[in-house]
């Protein structure tokens, strides 16, 4: 296998590229409360909206507090023509909109499904909600203000609009905020030390050097299988990483995840997180792994 033949990507950075005008729009409501959902490294968020070959089922996950969400759409009206989509992504008021150039497409099991991530309620070009003036430490009462505001969202791509009336999302945020912290007092972390550090694990390496076209799954390149892992590492006060978990996984096999974690461990090490006093404590870092065939 050739570097031309798949792509191999550590990243959470989205590119903004227009989407086309809409040609068929969907106004959905709601068709069932807001069920949590508790796995054992992540939290997720499901409703479904609509009726009939119209339904969606709409899941917003999180591995972590206060990270950008998983967000993932199921029915038969995401199905998309190939293996990737262009998707304009609102979460309440219009310039919270994130333009994905490449929104990896898969199914569960029937139904078709759009893999994306973002923010909720924040402007893709602001940083405010998450951090502070001096890029430290996160903030907790804009961010949690801004998710809790939202009462709508809106997913555009070829050609097709699906405009979901959320309802109020203060009850169900709440949930996902206690399910996170609970998710760091398993890791045997201390939630109040992570929400208040100076800093978090910052890698010393491109991520993007940590796996490379020659880790690609040899029998799944072979079938032109694709997979989106995200990953967790447990870092150390010297910036070593003691464990790789993955959260979750849209994968067709497990070879993709125990790639993944082999070669991170292997090639990752960091500048570890800080306290406000400067000391250095053991910490987590998240991340994706995109498995890519060009």
């Amino acid at each position: 296998m050739t570097s031309s033949a798949a792509r191999i990507l550590v990243s959470m950075a989205a590119l903004f590229l227009s989407v086309r005008a809409e040609a068929e729009t969907y106004n959905l409501a709601p068709d069932s409360p807001w069920n949590m959902h508790y796995a054992e490294d992540s939290c997720s968020l499901r409703r479904a909206f609509g009726k009939g070959d119209e339904q969606v089922l709409l899941e917003l996950a999180r591995n972590a507090p206060r990270t950008p969400f998983e967000v993932r759409l199921f029915g038969k009206i995401v199905r998309i023509r190939e293996l990737y989509a262009r998707v304009a992504m609102t979460f309440g008021e219009a310039q919270n909109t994130v333009f994905l150039p490449s929104v990896m497409a898969g199914k569960m099991g029937d139904l078709p499904a759009l893999f994306l991530s973002g923010k909720i309620g924040v402007p893709p070009d602001s940083d405010r909600a998450t951090t502070e003036k001096d890029d430290a430490a996160p903030v907790s009462v804009d961010l949690d203000a801004a998710e809790d505001a939202v009462r709508s969202a809106s997913f555009q791509f070829e050609g097709r609009t699906i405009n979901l009336e959320l309802g109020s999302l203060r009850s169900p945020m709440a949930a996902m905020r206690e399910c996170t912290r609970k998710l760091v007092e398993a890791w045997g972390l201390d939630p109040a030390v992570q929400e208040h550090l100076l800093a978090r694990p910052v890698p010393k390496s491109n991520p993007n050097n940590w796996l490379s076209s020659a880790n690609y799954p040899w029998g799944s390149a072979t079938r032109g299988e694709q997979a989106l892992v995200n990953f967790r590492l447990l870092v150390d006060a010297e910036g070593n990483p003691t464990q790789c978990a993955i959260q979750q996984s849209a994968a067709k096999t497990s070879d993709f995840g125990t790639t993944s974690c082999d070669m991170i461990m292997r090639r990752a090490r960091f500048e570890p997180a800080r306290t406000p006093d400067g000391t250095p404590v053991a910490s987590y870092y998240i991340n994706r792994v995109i498995f890519r065939m060009n």
